[in-house]
This record gives C-alpha cells, structure tokens and sequence, in this order.
C-alpha cells in the first residue's frame, strides 16, 4: 500500500475561507491545499488595487570589507 492511501481523507474545503467544496463554485488544488475562486477574485483584487512598489536602486559603490 502506499503512503497516499493509508492517510485519511479529510473533505475538501478552501486552505482560506475554510468554505467546503460543496459550497464553492470551483476549488483550485496546490500541493497540500485548496483555494475556492471566490478567494482567487479576493486576492486578484487585491493585487489588482495594491500601489505599485519602486524597486531600491542598484548599489553602485559598495566599499571593500575590511
């Protein structure tokens, strides 16, 4: 028997919300957890309406260590 086949399954419900599959309209699966789309319209927003971050200028002249 394999080691996938002797852990119990538990039910499928979002790594986020805690919503189980049966109330979500899909349930996406990663290594180990799920994400349902409501929370993927979530986060998209998110991403979607966070300020754009400037990237820290090159250090240029970085002193030898002593």
């Amino acid at each position: 028997m394999s080691a996938d086949s002797e852990k119990p399954r538990r039910p499928q419900r979002c790594s986020f919300c805690g919503k189980p599959a049966s109330q979500a309209k899909r349930l996406f699966s990663g290594y180990e957890s799920y994400i349902c789309n409501e929370c993927v319209e979530l986060c998209n927003d998110l991403l979607q309406s966070a300020p754009d971050v400037a990237l820290p200028e090159e250090i240029r002249d970085v002193p030898a260590p002593a």
